[in-house]
């Protein structure tokens, strides 16, 4: 288990306040420990979030107890019918957590993208359904950090890493440094920052790709290699990476 408060120049101590309000007040409106009862949505979408905030703060100083909270956030999301729940159940390592709904290619390019992560992730036929994707939405901005599908496509489809030009490589590369982008303007508002107001301290896409990304056993070793010897990643820019390895159980150095 790491802790990535210092490197991110947050206070841990502020971190765990923050995850105890958030996950009690996911509790106390769900009236449960396990998420939204059944049919009532009324408070559900801050359900949701309260227990995704817990995750999120917590993943950065207990992967392991983090898990519980981004389940129950999954589940939440879920029973509100948000196909949001299927990154944050990656982001928790839920792989037993099955589809309510059939899925359809013309739900749009978001759902799109929360189905492949979430299949990249379980390994289900992963490189047939990113090839049917419909050309027209391969160019459309999806997530939170606004990056095209295409990324994310180039990200499955390649089967194995150990060459530093891969399409796969260059997909996760490309993902850490916007999501380092992303976190470095958020701490440019040095006071927001610290006492987190506003915005997560990263976003659950990136975490819910580095997840999926670590499950694929092929070329773990030579990736994690190539991202110490390049320059121009930095601790800061790998830290999803090594959440998501402590989310796994795996041993990883940078």
């Amino acid at each position: 288990m790491s802790n990535y408060t210092e490197e991110l120049r947050l206070n841990q101590y502020r971190l765990e306040l923050l995850t105890e309000a958030y996950s009690g007040y996911a509790y106390s409106l769900s009236g449960d420990e396990k998420g939204i009862r059944p049919g009532d949505s009324k408070d559900g979408t801050l359900i949701a979030g309260g227990f995704l905030s817990a995750a999120v703060y917590c993943s950065l100083y207990d992967q392991e107890t983090c898990k519980k909270w981004f389940r129950y956030a999954a589940d939440a999301y879920a029973q509100l019918g948000q196909p949001f729940w299927k990154l944050v159940a990656v982001c928790g390592d839920w792989r037993e957590m099955e589809a309510r709904d059939e899925f359809s290619t013309d739900q749009g390019a978001q759902s799109i993208f929360y189905e492949l992560v979430w299949r990249f992730a379980r390994k289900l036929e992963v490189r047939e359904f990113a090839g049917s994707i419909p050309d027209q939405y391969r160019a459309q901005w999806v997530g939170r950090l606004g990056m095209p599908l295409q990324v994310y496509i180039d990200l499955v489809l390649v089967n194995s890493i150990e060459n530093r030009a891969d399409t796969k490589f260059q997909a996760m590369e490309r993902i850490l440094q916007r999501s380092t982008e992303h976190t470095s303007l958020l701490q440019s508002d040095r006071y927001h920052w610290e006492k987190q107001i506003g915005a997560l301290p990263y976003e659950p896409e990136v975490l819910a790709c580095c997840v999926a990304f670590l499950n694929q056993v092929d070329g773990f070793e030579a990736f994690t290699q190539e991202l110490r010897i390049r320059e121009r990643n930095t601790r800061a820019s790998t830290i999803p990476l090594r959440i998501a390895a402590g989310i796994l159980g795996l041993e990883i150095d940078f």
